[in-house]
């Protein structure tokens, strides 16, 4: 892990963003899309295609993890553009490296294995190269993507709106405004959305409900699939999975009655994240008092905190997209 995350961990002006998850996060995705020769992934890879093949333009994967379905999409469909985001450097990197031909050898530990001599699993992971110049991974954390609003013909969110460290709707929310007007929304993941805040749980008709605010013309449809599947594991699971479409955006957002804030605000580091960025949004904020122009707010911004010439552009396209995805109506 540390020679795939040297790049990472020594370059400082890489922004960071407080996270429930940590680099460890989700390491076993990386055996599973590219070791355990999983039927789960099957199943994601052949449900896209089937939505996707008649499709044009440029598809974004939110939330890619290790990259096996990015991979698999943009060999069999060479006609679509597609890029994949994730926020986590070590699963990021590593799918990169993989895509790109690359030998990566990583230990697979499990702590409840079927045998004593099967506690560890040594893998050398090699894989052709992408056979198209059509896929492009990308490290950034949602919703403050690097993108244009209504950039994208489709979004896969593979296992990732129900992660987030904010509400499934205002997840939803966001995913939409990168989306074009007739763009298409693909939904992989959990028929129940649990959580340790009972107003933030969903059932399955719940989660197509609230998708029903946002989007028009859904199809649904549940399945059972073997989750994480290890095959040096004595304890595997089996998951309900729904798969969803939404087809078109729809203007209004819609308030969702079954879910009910709780009258309470918290302290914690959540609170304290949105507090230490909305103060840096103020810092810039206070300077517009007109149209601005993307250079203008680079020296804005260069000059309010001090960064170089790259970290500033970054930083003003960031704000710009925040600001369109916070004012859309």
């Amino acid at each position: 892990m540390g020679e795939i995350l040297n790049f990472f961990t020594g370059h400082e002006s890489i922004p960071i963003e407080i996270s429930t998850q940590q680099i460890s996060s989700y390491f076993k995705l990386i055996f599973r899309d590219w070791c355990w020769n999983s039927g789960e992934i099957k199943e994601y890879v052949s449900y896209c295609e089937k939505q996707l093949k008649k499709k044009n333009g440029n598809v974004l994967i939110l939330g890619s993890g290790a990259g096996r379905l990015s991979y698999d999409l943009a060999n069999s469909l060479s006609h679509l553009n597609f890029y994949s985001l994730d926020h986590n450097p070590f699963l990021t990197f590593s799918a990169e490296k993989i895509t790109q031909g690359e030998l990566i050898e990583l230990y697979d530990y499990e702590l409840f294995p079927k045998e004593l001599q099967l506690t560890s699993q040594k893998y050398k992971i090699q894989y052709p190269k992408l056979k198209h110049n059509n896929h492009q991974f990308i490290l950034s954390t949602f919703p403050n993507l690097p993108f244009d609003l209504n950039s994208f013909d489709a979004i896969i969110c593979p296992w990732f709106l129900d992660i987030l460290d904010m509400d499934f709707e205002d997840a939803l929310d966001h995913t939409k405004s990168y989306l074009k007007e007739d763009g298409e929304l693909i939904f992989i993941g959990p028929a129940n959305i649990h959580h340790s805040d009972l107003a933030l749980q969903y059932t399955k008709e719940e989660i197509i409900q609230a998708t029903g605010h946002y989007f028009s013309n859904i199809n649904s449809e549940e399945k059972v699939i073997d989750y994480l599947t290890n095959p040096i594991a004595s304890q595997n699971r089996a998951e309900s999975v729904l798969l969803m479409t939404a087809k078109g955006k729809k203007k209004a957002k819609a308030s969702n009655p079954l879910k009910l804030k709780a009258q309470k605000l918290k302290f914690s580091e959540k609170l304290i994240h949105y507090k230490n960025t909305n103060e840096v949004f103020y810092r810039v904020l206070k300077h517009i008092n007109q149209d601005i122009t993307l250079d203008e707010l680079t020296t804005i911004v260069k000059d309010e905190f001090k960064f170089n010439d790259s970290e500033a552009l970054f930083y003003a396209r960031t704000i710009i997209n925040k600001i369109e995805t916070d004012l859309e109506v």
